[in-house]
């Protein structure tokens, strides 16, 4: 069996107490070697507990950088060692195999391996369980090839990073999709694997919340899907 990669996961954070010990006590247990990790949470000036708890974790080396959620992935993992580089959101919580999933893969060639979002709670709102099963239903495959990425859990490469210049930090939101599109036009294969299945603890729980976000994130979609 080949040697695992060393991997730098790269969490960026601003005001995420209520989620950040439940997502790096998720990467304590992830089926990889623990010396092959590097864990790594930038924080952007929180008013909370959040870089406390990310500095309450030995394993976790705690970053401060001020700018957007671009920026914070960036400088993340420009401090970083490894050859591989993972980002996930500060509210979410990744299955222990997404590793051992998302690696091999990655280093047969695919630039960017990503995963389905889901739900902790078996009994959540409805307007947040119809828009889960959506996301869902878009990809029926196990594994499907995708033109651009959502960015709260993903696993690429620094070589891939460096080549198409890492995430657009001038970009307020939707800096993921534009990252993908990037990708895909400089011929990298992106996949969206189905049993990676990551529970994202923050959806929207209401109409006006879930309405809020769409016209907030749409009119930056647009901009990178026509843009692209």
């Amino acid at each position: 069996m080949p040697e695992l990669a060393s991997i730098a996961i790269v969490v960026p954070a601003k005001n995420e107490a209520q989620f950040l010990k439940r997502c790096l006590e998720s990467l304590r247990v992830l089926d990889y070697p623990q010396e092959k990790l590097e864990i790594i949470v930038v924080d952007n000036c929180s008013e909370d507990e959040t870089l406390a708890i990310a500095q309450s974790f030995p394993e976790v080396q705690a970053l401060s950088h001020e700018g957007n959620i671009g920026a914070l992935r960036n400088f993340g993992a420009q401090q970083s060692n490894s050859e591989l580089i993972a980002f996930l959101d500060a509210d979410c919580i990744p299955p222990t195999d997404w590793l051992q999933i998302a690696v091999p893969q990655i280093s047969d060639g695919v630039s960017v391996v990503s995963a389905l979002i889901a739900v902790e709670q078996d009994h959540c709102p409805w307007i947040e369980q119809c828009w889960i099963e959506y996301l869902t239903s878009r990809h029926p495959e196990d594994v499907s090839v995708v033109k651009t990425i959502s960015s709260f859990c993903f696993v690429t490469s620094r070589k891939v990073m460096e080549d198409v210049g890492w995430f657009n930090e001038d970009l307020q939101t939707c800096e993921d999709s534009d990252l993908g599109y990037r990708i895909s036009q400089a011929n990298g294969k992106l996949l969206v694997v189905k049993s990676i299945s990551t529970v994202h603890l923050r959806n929207a729980k209401s109409v006006s919340e879930f309405f809020r976000r769409q016209v907030w994130q749409g009119s930056a979609n647009l901009r990178n899907m026509f843009g692209h």
